[in-house]
């Protein structure tokens, strides 16, 4: 597709702002990050009203209305200092992981791999989730992501290099299964993000009190490899610190037919992230304009119904 004028000022807004935020120390970037947030939520009422909706309609048994608009405004804080990390990877270094991100149960992930041929990460949308991929490339991991393209193109090209920038290799969601499959075989962590809502009928999840159309992808993935899948995400603690953190591997069961497996698996990863998310609220984004307990438009039901011949 040929790049409109829009993209053209999009792309160079993101680029002026990337190399701004690589020649500030990183707390520096942060603070511009939270200034970002500031004038953001001014000119986004809008958005964070719909996302304060989605966490009392989740959260409210929990908090009061006073809690869950500290918890809305914690987590818009989050995702712009999130973005600026994210455009700060090109100077990402190993010292700088190091320096900044606890990563003592990565070693879960090692033990892991000394009995199985390879394992599959399930990271959902949850303090930096880059820097959970990043983390590893940087610690010797051969990382794979599935990504999804951005309507613009130079900047889904410029989104692709940053994220290939550390090493990992990116294929779009689109690509041939049999090539991810084939990278598995050859040691490439698959790194996927599950929570995210489904455009057609797949699986009927339970997820923070409700139920969620997803797909069945991580589980496929994982049962066709034969391997299992490592839930981890990681936690930003304070605002400059980040901490790596891996929960309970789920397991392919072949007793099961593959349909009732992939359910199985993905009710146990989601449920270990419902766990977090409740733990840790301010953390999850629930800014996506496709948001995951959104119930599928009729028309797309009726279209996956009719593809399956029902």
């Amino acid at each position: 597709m040929k790049p409109t004028l829009k993209h053209r000022l999009e792309y160079c807004l993101l680029r002026t702002l990337g190399a701004f935020v690589c020649l500030l120390p990183y707390r520096g970037a942060l603070l511009l990050g939270w200034l970002v947030s500031l004038i953001g939520a001014v000119l986004l009422p809008g958005r964070l009203r719909e996302s304060r909706r989605r966490i009392e309609s989740v959260l409210s048994p929990y908090y009061d209305q006073r809690a869950i608009r500290r918890i809305t405004r914690h987590a818009w804080r989050n995702i712009c200092l999130t973005a600026i990390e994210v455009l700060r990877t090109p100077c990402t270094t190993r010292e700088w992981i190091n320096r900044t991100v606890s990563t003592d149960d990565i070693q879960k992930l090692q033990r892991l791999l000394e009995h199985e041929k390879n394992v599959i990460i399930a990271v959902p949308h949850m303090g930096n989730w880059e820097l959970a991929g990043i983390a590893l490339q940087m610690m010797g991991f051969k990382l794979l992501v599935i990504v999804r393209r951005q309507k613009n193109p130079l900047t889904d090209a410029y989104l692709e290099r940053l994220r290939t920038s550390s090493g990992m290799t990116a294929v779009d969601r689109e690509a041939d299964m049999r090539r991810i499959l084939r990278l598995i075989s050859r040691g490439h962590l698959l790194a996927i993000l599950p929570d995210i809502r489904a455009r057609t009928e797949g699986l009927r999840i339970r997820f923070l009190g409700h139920e969620a159309d997803l797909m069945p992808g991580m589980a496929l993935f994982a049962r066709t490899a034969r391997v299992p899948i490592l839930p981890a995400c990681t936690i930003r603690e304070g605002w400059a610190r980040h901490r790596w953190i891996a929960l309970r591997p789920v397991y392919p069961d072949y007793s099961l037919d593959k349909k009732t497996d992939w359910q199985r698996m993905t009710q146990e990863v989601m449920s270990q992230f419902e766990e977090l998310i409740r733990r840790y609220p301010d953390q999850y984004f629930w800014f996506n304009k496709r948001w995951i307990l959104d119930r599928l438009a009729p028309a797309a039901s009726d279209e996956a119904a009719a593809e399956s011949g029902d």
